[in-house]
């Protein structure tokens, strides 16, 4: 909460970017006092407050006031192929469309309350493979892959949901604020184990070592931290910007009230 009201003191915008579901970013964002635009779901959201810019977003839905530009399949579909998918191959899986609330907590270490909102699927199932060997997760992800969907692995649970990478929805969001408001630069800021395909769309990337961020020393909290090549001709910044974020920021001119 600290470091989000230094952010919005800078006036820079903080955009959270994450694997989370719109109802867990959210809660996230009530609590921070955020109210910028979010991308969930591994990138197949991007979910802007309504009138947030001063101009129609083409291909935009209005949903529960966003302005919602969505990159990916519904969850229904996404879930129906997996289904269809795990079924050919002989592969018994088990997803959160599965799961009562009470299994999602006791699974996944949440409060009832946070299994409720990770249950609010709006693109992605996380689901786990229950049988098949050694080979069958590599198995299920080879069929996905040929349906068009992408499965991103875990320890236990994996997600699947349209082969969409995060940049995609980084980089349109980084069109609409030059187009509000001009030059502005940008920042990422993740973990080694997120979509670094991030970098694509950011002037600035810091990867950070999440293990290590409780101790709040720079040194051993970012990996590293690199400027990455101008984007469609613009020149890459000279120097960072200030270290003030914990996500995605994108800054702009000093007129944009916080």
């Amino acid at each position: 909460l600290a470091a989000a009201s230094v952010v919005a003191r800078a006036q820079v915008p903080l955009v959270l970017c994450s694997g989370h579901t719109r109802a867990e970013i959210e809660h996230l964002s009530e609590s921070l006092e955020l109210r910028h635009p979010f991308i969930c779901e591994h990138g197949n959201g991007l979910f802007i407050p309504r009138d947030y810019f001063p101009f129609s977003i083409a291909n935009a839905r209005r949903i529960a006031g966003y302005d919602v530009v969505e990159f990916g399949s519904r969850y229904v579909g996404v879930t129906a192929a997996l289904r269809n998918t795990s079924t050919q191959l002989g592969i018994e899986i088990r997803g959160f469309s599965d799961m009562p609330v009470e299994e999602v907590a006791a699974e996944c270490g949440l409060s009832m309350l946070d299994a409720r909102l990770a249950k609010l699927r709006d693109y992605g199932e996380v689901f786990r493979v229950l049988n098949g060997g050694p080979t069958a997760v590599d198995r299920l992800t080879d069929a996905l892959a040929s349906v068009r969907l992408r499965c991103t692995r875990g320890h236990r649970y994996h997600h699947v949901s349209a082969g969409i990478h995060m940049n995609v929805a980084v980089g349109m969001l980084c069109v609409l604020y030059r187009r509000a408001f001009g030059d502005i630069r940008t920042r990422a800021i993740t973990s080694p184990h997120a979509d670094l395909t991030i970098r694509r769309s950011v002037d600035w990337l810091d990867v950070l070592d999440v293990s290590a961020v409780a101790s709040c020393s720079r040194r051993s909290v970012v990996r590293y931290s690199a400027r990455v090549p101008g984007v469609s001709g613009r020149p890459s910044i000279s120097r960072p910007p200030r270290e003030c974020s914990v996500a995605a920021a994108a800054r702009p001119p000093a007129r944009r009230a916080a």
